[in-house]
C-alpha cells in the first residue's frame, strides 16, 4: 500500500476540495498546457527545418523541455509517493540519456557517408571552404 503525498492530506482533513487543491490542479494544468505546446512547436520545427542537425535540435528540445515540463505537471498530479518517484525516476532517466542519444546521432551523421537526397549533412563543418582542395580549419 502506498502513502499519499503531504498535499493529498489537505483535501481529506476538510472533505472538499481546499484551495491548495485547487492551486496545485491549476499550475498542473498550466504545466501540462505548456509542455504540449513545446512539444507541438518542436513538431513543427522536425517538419520544416532543412537538415538533419537542426531537426536533431529539434528533437531534443522536444525530448527536454517538453517532457520536463509535462512531467512536473504529472509530478504535482500524482496521488502516491510510489507514482511520484516513478515520474522522477524518468524525468532522471530523459535528463541522462537524452544528451548522450543526440550526441551520438549526430557523431553519426557527421561521420556517415550516406546522404539523404536534396539534404546536406555538412562533413565539414568548422571549415573554411576556400578554394579546391585548400580547405582551410577556422579557429
Amino acid at each position: 500500500m502506498s502513502q499519499p503525498l503531504p498535499w493529498s492530506i489537505f483535501s481529506a482533513a476538510t472533505g472538499g476540495e481546499p484551495l491548495i487543491d485547487i492551486a496545485l490542479q491549476l499550475m498542473a494544468a498550466c504545466l501540462l498546457l505548456s509542455g504540449s505546446i513545446v512539444v507541438l512547436i518542436g513538431s513543427i520545427g522536425m517538419l520544416r527545418l532543412p537538415d538533419f542537425f537542426c531537426r536533431l535540435h529539434s528533437a531534443g528540445v522536444i525530448e527536454t523541455l517538453g517532457a520536463w515540463l509535462s512531467l512536473a505537471g504529472l509530478l504535482l498530479l500524482a496521488t502516491s509517493v510510489v507514482i511520484g518517484f516513478k515520474v522522477i525516476l524518468i524525468a532522471v532517466l530523459i535528463f541522462v540519456l537524452s544528451p548522450v542519444n543526440s550526441h551520438v546521432l549526430a557523431r553519426t551523421a557527421l561521420e556517415s557517408d550516406e546522404r539523404v537526397p536534396g539534404e546536406d549533412l555538412g562533413n565539414n563543418y568548422g571549415k573554411n571552404p576556400g578554394k579546391q582542395g585548400q580547405d582551410q580549419v577556422i579557429p
